[in-house]
């Protein structure tokens, strides 16, 4: 029996090692059985039987016991169902056919915005799409309802344009030849290239393109403290090449130390 037919609900009864106990030995079900009882997989009933320590039944043991009617486990779930929705009474809108497509095809709301409305899971409002026949729509129809894809500031996730990357501190540019992919460039070297470029901008570690001072790349700027987020000029140094096989350089005169 496919879990599809009925919306999902997390029912956690397994964790009761009595009901376990009396469900998989008293009452003779199977693993399979019980995790259809609780909306579960039969892996997460195995990993509560070995934790519980209730012993697991044979091959034959478990062919003698028979598999129970799948008419009682259908409505051991529709109860279980039926007591979510006394306390979500919302939840008993995605199984109303009617609203559920006047929401999603009509008003063009987003599984997720459903999903929020009704205090459920996404994955719950997309199997009572498809139980009910409502096509679903593709990523690329969702976008286009959503408009252009915000990035930058426009983004909900934006965090002012800064972000931490294996310790190193990066920072949002627009306009930067020496860009990643993401447009984002090392602040620590961001901030020795502005500081050449105001104490001594015929440095040779500084490369002018259109009309701008620019950190060569074969330079590289190394932590004292070892601390990669601490990018305060004063605990910087320019090197020549990777450190520490490289050379150290003078950041007034440019020249090897």
């Amino acid at each position: 029996m496919g879990r599809g037919k009925y919306p999902r609900v997390k029912n956690k009864t397994y964790h009761n090692k009595d009901w376990l106990y009396q469900k998989y030995i008293v009452d003779k079900l199977s693993i399979q059985e019980v995790a259809n009882l609780c909306f579960c997989h039969a892996a997460t009933i195995h990993r509560r039987l070995k934790k519980y320590n209730i012993p697991r039944r044979s091959l034959s043991e478990a062919h003698k016991g028979g598999i129970k009617s799948q008419e009682s486990i259908i409505k051991f779930r529709k109860s279980i169902i039926k007591s979510y929705e006394k306390k979500n009474p919302k939840l008993r809108l995605i199984r109303n056919k009617s609203w559920l497509q006047n929401r999603y095809t009509e008003n063009n709301w987003g599984t997720s915005q459903i999903a929020s409305f009704c205090d459920c899971d996404v994955q719950t409002v997309r199997k009572s799409l498809k139980f009910f026949d409502i096509p679903i729509r593709s990523n690329q129809e969702a976008n286009k309802l959503v408009g252009i894809k915000k990035r930058g500031k426009e983004h909900q996730n934006w965090k002012g344009g800064r972000i931490n990357c294996n310790g190193y501190i990066q920072i949002k540019k627009e306009k930067h030849p020496f860009l990643n992919k993401s447009g984002y460039i090392l602040e620590h070297r961001f901030i020795m290239e502005n500081y050449l470029e105001k104490t001594n901008p015929n440095h040779l570690a500084l490369i002018e393109i259109d009309k701008k001072l620019y950190l060569r790349p074969e330079y590289t700027v190394h932590h004292r403290d070892t601390n990669k987020s601490n990018n305060k000029i004063t605990n910087l140094e320019l090197w020549h090449r990777g450190h520490p096989k490289g050379y150290k350089v003078c950041t007034c005169c440019g020249g090897f130390k």
